[in-house]
């Protein structure tokens, strides 16, 4: 092999070494499988024992021999520390412990000490439990014991090679009943039919329908035949048969003679009557006579000199079925004159009535659907009575408070009765099980009774769909986080287990992502991505609802559901600021507008609809000169550009702060620039010389109020101040490391905010920065601080910023 490698090249250490890795790299996918086989399934998924093919009903006949196999089954899940272990029911020790072999099978035989007797017990209920360390399970297997029917049989020696013999004197009458034919194995019941169907030699004999056999003709010992071999069939109804022999023996008629009052006797006697009860007697004619029983039985004797005939012990025909009918051979004879006759005693034993009727089945267990409808059959049961042709069946039902009047027996049928209802309380009271018992009693004397144990359980079956219940209206806020529990669908279903319902959302709930989601068992609804009043108020939401494990056998296409359309109602909450369109506004007038006047309309919106907005001049408003009338700027009062006196600026910068409603409140503000051109009216001269007018000094009062606060004030106001200086050093170093926020532009592009500047109709041009300016003016003006570094406000599609129209500069709000 290395010579093959070496002559081909191939490294057989990397061939190795690829090898390894492979099988290390299929072992740890393996390895990570079984671990998640274990997580999702569970370490008693694969490990908890089980039975294959039980619970189970068998049947083995009651002639079966120890070591029969009664059953065999397969463990799941055997391991070398499982363990099988039995009960039997009745008690008993006919059955072995389940073995074991290596292929995991249990099988259970007949022990050594079996006897079955289906007269005794008809059916034995073994109890099986099987642990493997992983769990325990327990079965049932039930072993119905099955009567054996025997062939016919006639009683020996009539039936034997050495066939029966009767002597019968010469004399004997026609009518005289010298033998009776017998079986030893019939049922109860059984019908027969007698024959003869050979004579030899030639005689004349009858046999009636109960088998007893009568001489046709006479004999004669000295002229005639001394012996009759007679051939007898006897026929049941079944057209079983069986067939003897019968030797007839002619005694000759002699002074010293032994001869029976009665040859042939029949008598019955009923079982356990215990020992040494009275058979029969037998009496025989003629001196000193002595009785013996020729039939070797072991059941009856008789007195040698009363030839009264006892039982030896108790006949039991349950334990001793061939003691139905024996025939016995009776002799009398006489030890002196060695003489002697023979007679026979035909015992019946009648059977007592000792057993119970038989039933089967012996127990019943059966699954009946809720919907079964009124007299739908059950089962039929089939009993029997051994103990004597004559005796009667009568059945009743035996019930308690649950199970009265729910069934019905029609002859030997079960029937339903009444409706059954597996959706009611009182049937999980009980486990959905009707338990019953059936009494079966015969008519003999003492009456025996049987019960048979019948458990009736109830399946579910899926009838109704579920019903939602109100409320179908929820409310939430527009400002709720995701997760935020918005109301909780109910639904009921009247089938058991209640209210199994699962739930889900089946239209209605927005665009992808959805807006809500549904806890499928709970019904609570849950916001799951953010809301807004603005863009949709209102959700229709559809709501399934489907019934769960309602069936026996839970089948999908046997689900009923029920939808239902709830309303999510949006509640608008003040979250979105005023938005002015412009931002700025430039206005020119004359300083002699009437107060009252229109100037500008301030142009403002809020999304939010239930807000409404105010408008307050906050800054710019030098002497008062302007007031605010709604979202309109108008004049208030008139402009003075007289010296000495008040003299008004010609540029004022109005600040307007627009506010919503809220709360909270929001606000914006809008700068409204307004040229005040001074204008005052010229008179015509006239030649009069005017009079000098020679002003009077006015004397104006002025009262100025002072307040004295305590001095606890003004520790307090000292404090504050501090605070508020210390406030203000931070605001300061705050707008200075903000500078870098600021941008320089180019001019040309600030000049298109300034181009259209509009007062209502009329646009009025705005002045070169080229010319030049007053400098009396500009040293009257007193500009806002805001004007000093920005003299425009404007929005881009994400922030506000204040800008310089002559610099270019902007700074961020």
């Amino acid at each position: 092999m290395s010579e093959l490698s070496t002559h081909a090249g191939i490294d057989t250490t990397s061939l190795q070494a690829a090898f390894t890795r492979t099988m290390m790299d299929r072992a740890a996918t393996l390895r990570l499988l079984l671990i998640v086989l274990l997580q999702v399934c569970g370490s008693f998924c694969i490990y908890e024992p089980y039975f294959d093919t039980l619970p189970q009903t068998v049947g083995i006949p009651e002639n079966s021999v120890p070591g029969t196999t009664v059953y065999s089954f397969t463990l799941g899940n055997w391991y070398s520390m499982s363990t099988v272990s039995m009960t039997v029911s009745p008690a008993t020790t006919f059955f072995n412990n389940p073995s074991i072999n290596s292929g995991k099978t249990a099988t259970i035989k007949l022990s050594s000490s079996a006897a079955l007797n289906a007269l005794m017990v008809n059916q034995y209920n073994i109890a099986i439990t099987y642990t493997n360390g992983y769990g325990s399970i327990s079965s049932n297997l039930y072993v119905q014991i099955t009567p054996v029917s025997y062939p016919l049989q006639c009683a020996t020696p009539f039936s034997s090679q050495v066939r029966d013999t009767v002597q019968v004197l010469e004399n004997v009458p026609k009518t005289t009943k010298i033998y009776t034919a017998i079986t030893t194995n019939a049922n109860t019941g059984t019908i027969f039919s007698y024959n003869i169907m050979q004579v030899v030699p030639n005689g004349n004999f009858t046999i009636d329908a109960s088998g007893n056999v009568y001489p046709n003709q006479t004999f004669n010992y000295q002229t005639g035949d001394r012996s009759f071999t007679l051939t007898i069939k006897v026929l049941d109804q079944h057209r079983a048969s069986c067939a003897g022999t019968l030797t007839v023996e002619v005694l000759p008629v002699d002074k010293t003679t032994i001869s029976f009052k009665d040859v042939n006797q029949a008598v019955t006697i009923r079982e356990n009557t215990g020992p040494a009860a009275v058979v029969a007697t037998v009496t025989a004619l003629g001196t000193n006579v002595h009785y013996q029983l020729i039939t070797p039985t072991s059941a009856f004797q008789i007195n040698e000199k009363t030839g009264v005939i006892r039982t030896t012990y108790n006949l039991d025909l349950d334990s001793n079925p061939g003691l139905a009918v024996t025939s016995l051979l009776v002799r009398a004879y006489d030890p002196v004159h060695k003489v002697s006759a023979t007679a026979t005693v035909q015992v019946t034993v009648q059977d007592a009535n000792d057993i119970p009727p038989l039933c089967t089945p012996a127990v019943f267990v059966t699954h009946v659907p809720e919907t079964t409808p009124i007299a739908g059959t059950l089962f039929t049961l089939s009993c029997t009575d051994r103990d004597s042709t004559g005796n009667t069946i009568s059945y009743s039902i035996q019930a308690d408070g649950v199970s009265k009047y729910m069934f019905r027996l029609q002859g030997t049928t079960l029937e339903l009765n009444n409706t059954l209802d597996y959706d009611s309380a009182v049937m999980a009271g009980v486990d959905f099980q009707y338990p019953i018992t059936i009494l079966i009693k015969d008519s003999g004397v003492p009456q025996l009774t049987t019960s048979v144990s019948v458990f009736v359980t109830v399946t579910p079956v899926n009838e109704f769909p579920p019903t939602f219940k109100e409320p179908f209206t929820f409310t939430v806020n527009e400002r709720s986080p995701v997760g935020t529990v918005i109301g909780v669908v109910t639904a009921t279903d009247r089938d058991w287990p209640f209210n199994n319902v699962q739930y889900r959302i089946t239209g209605g709930n927005g665009n992808n992502p959805p807006q809500f989601y549904i806890d499928p068992r709970s019904g609570q609804i849950n916001l799951l991505s953010t809301l807004d009043f603005e863009r949709q108020s209102t959700y229709q939401l559809k709501i399934e609802a489907v019934d769960m494990n309602q069936d026996l056998q839970p089948d999908p296409n046997r689900q009923k559901t029920a939808l239902q359309t709830i309303t999510i109602e949006v509640q608008d909450t003040n979250d979105n600021p005023p938005v002015c369109n412009p931002p700025y506004y430039e206005a020119t007038i004359f300083s002699t507008l009437k107060a009252g006047q229109e100037i500008v309309l301030v142009q403002c919106t809020d999304q939010d609809i239930t807000s409404t907005l105010t408008y307050t001049l906050v800054g710019g408003n030098v002497n008062n000169r302007f007031t605010m009338t709604k979202s309109t700027l108008v004049s208030q009062n008139t402009f003075s550009y007289l010296k000495p006196g008040v003299y008004d600026p010609t540029t004022y910068e109005l600040l307007v702060k627009v506010t919503d409603g809220g709360p909270p409140t929001f606000s914006t503000t809008v700068t409204v620039i307004v040229h005040v051109i001074p204008w005052t009216t010229t008179v015509p001269t006239t030649p009069l010389k005017t009079t000098k007018v020679t002003q009077v000094p006015q004397i104006v009062t002025v009262f100025d109020n002072q307040w004295i606060p305590d001095p606890w004030f003004v520790a307090v106001l000292a404090v504050t101040g501090a605070l508020l200086l210390l406030a203000l050093a931070l605001l300061i170093w705050k707008l200075l490391s903000m500078t870098s926020l600021c941008r320089r532009v180019p001019t040309e592009m600030a000049k298109p905010l300034l181009q259209d500047r509009t007062f209502g109709d009329t646009a009025v041009p705005t002045p070169e920065r080229s010319l030049p300016q007053d400098p009396r003016k500009n040293r009257e003006r007193t500009p806002s601080p805001l004007s000093l570094q920005f003299d425009g406000r404007a929005q881009d599609p994400w922030r506000e910023y204040l800008f310089n129209s002559v610099t270019g500069q902007r700074c961020w709000v």
